[in-house]
C-alpha cells in the first residue's frame, strides 16, 4: 500500500506541474479498497488523506463510498466539463 501512496503523490504533482504550464485542468481521483486491511495500515490511510488536503488527489473514493458517491462525482464531472460527443 505504501507504493500506492508514493505513486499517487508522485502522479498528483506530475498532473498539477502540468496543469500550472499547458492551463489544462485534469482531476485526479483514487479508489481505495480493501476495509479489513485498514486497521493495521491506518498511517498509508492518513497519508491518502493527507494528499487529498494537499490538493494532489482531487476525489478520493474508500471502500463502499464508490456505491455512493462516485456516479455523482462523475456527473458533477461531466456536467461541468464540455465533454465531446
Amino acid at each position: 500500500m505504501s507504493d500506492a501512496v508514493y505513486e499517487c503523490h508522485l502522479v498528483g504533482m506530475e498532473l498539477r506541474e502540468f496543469e500550472s504550464k499547458s492551463g489544462i485542468s485534469i482531476n485526479h481521483i483514487v479508489f481505495v479498497d480493501g476495509k479489513e486491511q485498514w486497521s493495521v495500515r491506518k498511517s498509508d490511510l492518513r497519508r491518502f488523506i493527507d494528499l487529498l488536503n494537499q490538493g494532489l488527489i482531487d476525489y478520493l473514493i474508500i471502500g463502499r463510498e464508490v456505491e455512493e458517491e462516485w456516479e455523482i462525482v462523475l456527473d458533477n464531472l461531466l456536467s461541468s466539463s464540455s465533454v465531446r460527443q
